[in-house]
């Protein structure tokens, strides 16, 4: 129902476990917003590899902010988004609970919720995981960690000085006959600065 800081960055995680266990789902979702949030208040000021790791299944029913909002907002603060999606868990349980239930609307909208979180993912230079079950949520979190250990940053200086604001798309790629097992994870573009 609402979006709030439940802590704030620091050294000590001794409160880790006990926020993230405070923290409950009911009613409605404003993940839209919450992502805008985290991307423009949260991470102000940070220098840095920034990653965002949402679980979620994708349905959104209360932001003000929409996806193109969310979206331009990690991309401008060079965030990448990794989704924890729900919605296959989410599309079991109703059929399996559920079974009386015309499934069909359902399954439209988990498949459109999925189909944002992909975009989100690819588009910030995240990734979209799949746990079968909520006991994965351990492998999954050091799966993420290692990924972001073993990337590498590349940079470069655009030759187009105009600060407009506009998006400019990138392609990174190797040979893959000089790095066979190499698997890229890019945002498939940046946005310029805007003039102050």
């Amino acid at each position: 129902n609402e979006v709030s800081l439940k802590m704030d960055w620091g050294k000590k995680t001794d409160r880790v476990d006990a926020v993230l266990t405070s923290i409950y789902c009911k009613d409605t979702t404003k993940l839209w917003d919450a992502i805008w949030v985290a991307a423009t208040q949260g991470f102000a000021g940070i220098e840095g590899k920034k990653v965002i790791i949402i679980m979620s299944d994708g349905l959104d029913n209360q932001s003000v902010s929409n996806y193109a909002d969310a979206a331009r907002a990690a991309m401008e603060n060079e965030i990448a988004i990794y989704v924890v999606s729900k919605t296959e868990a989410l599309r079991q349980y109703y059929e399996y609970s559920y079974p009386e239930i015309p499934q069909w609307r359902l399954q439209m909208d988990l498949a459109q919720a999925e189909s944002m979180l992909r975009r989100l993912a690819h588009d910030t230079g995240g990734r979209v995981l799949r746990p079968n079950n909520f006991g994965q949520l351990d492998d999954i979190y050091a799966d993420v960690y290692e990924e972001l250990r073993n990337q590498y940053t590349l940079g470069y200086i655009s030759t187009n000085a105009a600060k407009d604001g506009s998006f400019r798309e990138i392609d990174v790629a190797v040979s893959r006959l000089d790095a066979p097992n190499v698997t890229i994870t890019a945002r498939p573009g940046y946005y310029a600065p805007r003039k102050r």
